[in-house]
C-alpha cells in the first residue's frame, strides 16, 4: 500500500512539472507573439487573440508579407482548445498539450513566407516543429479554425491553399501543389525557363474535418472533400470525393459513407 501511494504521489508532481511547464513556455510564446506584431510579422483581421510561437522558428519573410490573425471563417461548433490557458490561441512550434513531451524533431519549423504572401490562421489552430511552410509571393495559405498540423509537415503552395476547418494533418506529411520543375518533350523545350519556373501547378483544396494520415503525399489539383480520410504512407494524385476513406500509392477509395470523430 506504501508503494502504492508513493506511485500515486510521484505521478502527481510529475504532472504538476509538465503542467508548470507548459505554462512558462505558453506565457514565452505568447511574448514572442506580441513581440512578432511589434515587429510588423503579425497582423490582426477582427478580434485579436493570442498567437504562441517557439523560440526555434526560422523566418523568411519577404517585403509585405505576413502572419495574419483571422476569425473563423464559418460558424462550425468550436473544438476543445488546444491550450488550455489561451483557448482561442494559434501556436507556431509549441506543443498542443501539457502533458505531451517533445516530438521528435531536432529541427526548428520554418516559415518561408515571400514578397506579398500571407500566411493566415483561424482560431485555435496548431502547427507543431520541424515543419516547413512556403508560401510563393502574392500567395496565400489559409489554415482553419481547429486545425492541427504535426511535426515535420512541408505545405509549399504556388497557387494558394486553404485548409479546411478541424483538419488533422499527421507527421511528415507532404503538400505540394506544383511540380518543383518544368517538364516537357525534348521536341519543344524552351529557350528561356522564365515562363516555366516550377513547373506545372494546380490548386489543391483540403475541406473541413478532413483526417490526413502520417507521411501522406498529396500533390498539385488535388481536392479532398469534407469528412474524408486519408490512410498513413499514401500518394493523392486525383480528388477524393466527401466521407471516403482512401489510401494506396496512387490513392484509392476503400470504404465510403464513413464519419470519424477527432479522439
Amino acid at each position: 500500500m506504501i508503494k502504492f501511494r508513493s506511485k500515486i504521489w510521484n505521478e502527481q508532481r510529475v504532472n504538476l512539472w509538465l503542467y508548470l511547464r507548459y505554462l512558462k513556455r505558453s506565457y514565452l510564446g505568447l511574448m514572442r507573439g506580441k513581440l512578432s506584431t511589434l515587429l510588423g510579422r503579425v497582423i490582426y483581421q477582427g478580434a485579436r487573440r493570442p498567437l504562441i510561437m517557439s523560440a526555434g522558428i526560422d523566418y523568411d519573410m519577404g517585403t509585405g508579407s505576413a502572419i495574419v490573425m483571422a476569425d473563423r471563417s464559418n460558424n462550425a461548433k468550436p473544438a476543445d482548445p488546444a491550450n488550455i490557458f489561451y483557448p482561442s490561441a494559434s501556436s507556431i512550434g509549441v506543443l498542443p498539450h501539457w502533458n505531451h513531451m517533445n516530438p521528435p524533431m531536432a529541427h526548428p519549423t520554418r516559415l518561408r513566407i515571400r514578397n506579398h504572401a500571407k500566411l493566415i490562421l483561424e482560431p485555435n489552430t496548431v502547427i507543431l516543429t520541424g515543419g516547413y511552410l512556403a508560401v510563393w509571393p502574392g500567395q496565400e495559405l489559409r489554415l482553419g479554425a481547429d486545425t492541427y498540423v504535426a511535426h515535420g509537415v512541408s505545405i509549399n503552395t504556388r497557387c494558394g491553399l486553404r485548409i479546411g476547418s478541424n483538419v488533422m494533418i499527421g507527421h511528415e506529411t507532404t503538400i505540394m501543389d506544383y511540380d518543383g520543375h518544368p517538364v516537357f518533350s525534348t521536341l519543344d523545350e524552351p529557350s528561356s525557363n522564365a515562363d516555366t519556373y516550377g513547373g506545372a501547378a494546380a490548386p489543391i483544396s483540403i475541406e473541413d474535418n478532413v483526417w490526413i494520415g502520417f507521411r501522406t503525399t498529396i500533390l498539385k489539383g488535388v481536392t479532398i472533400g469534407t469528412g474524408s480520410i486519408i490512410g498513413a504512407n499514401s500518394c493523392v494524385t486525383s480528388n477524393i470525393p466527401p466521407n471516403c476513406i482512401a489510401a494506396g500509392n496512387p490513392a484509392r477509395i476503400i470504404k465510403e459513407n464513413i464519419v470519424w470523430r477527432k479522439y
